[in-house]
């Protein structure tokens, strides 16, 4: 929680900072879907695994233009509540847990006009949040909440819906997992979907 703070705090700090060399100012709120990629995390309850594959996503990111510079400098903090059920032998399993994004990146604009297609790389920090395991509505283990940090490669494209709202359609591949992991502890990887609608502020 602390470490999540601190982030946000050096994020917000960093906007301020560019407000004053900003071309352009954008708030965003969006959402879409979350694939995992993980074994372990998609494995069936049957076979060892936590059921989890598609989930969704809600968040809201913050996009600066700085004159002179081929690229737009972007910050994020992005939701994925995963949850699970399934029947196996009469008896009813299920799991939850909520993986929290963090995110602090770049957007290269491949050429200007109505549509803007871009390329993207991002440093994520995520939260995965406590989790928790269930059999027949009985808690069975609980998870401790702990955090990571990777990185995240996407393309997307923008266009211009009204003077000051654009939309931003993207699709991005998250590595969760790629600092911080303890000995023998496995990737945790996503392919992300969003649709963020986003408002000029400056």
């Amino acid at each position: 929680m602390k470490r999540s703070l601190l982030i946000f705090a050096v994020i917000s700090l960093f906007f301020v900072y560019e407000q004053a060399v900003a071309q352009s100012l954008q708030v965003g709120v969006g959402g879409g879907l979350t694939v995992l990629t993980n074994e372990e995390a998609t494995t069936s309850f049957a076979d060892g695994g936590f059921g989890l594959g598609t989930g969704y996503n809600y968040g809201a990111k913050l996009k600066v233009g700085i004159p002179l510079l081929p690229f737009n400098v972007t910050a994020g903090a992005f939701w994925h509540p995963l949850k699970s059920e399934e029947e196996v032998v009469d008896l009813k399993y299920s799991f939850d847990q909520t993986l929290s994004n963090y995110s602090l990146g770049v957007e290269m604009v491949l050429f200007p006009g109505p549509l803007k297609p871009y390329l993207s790389a991002e440093l994520l920090q995520t939260t995965f949040g406590e989790a928790t395991y269930k059999i027949d509505e009985v808690v069975v283990a609980k998870y401790d909440s702990f955090t990571r940090q990777g990185f995240a490669l996407g393309v997307g494209a923008t266009f211009t819906l009204l003077p000051i709202i654009d939309v931003d359609l993207a699709a991005k591949y998250q590595m969760n997992k790629m600092f911080g992991k303890k000995d023998e502890e496995d990737n945790y990887n996503s392919f992300v979907v969003t649709a963020t609608v986003y408002f000029d502020v400056l």
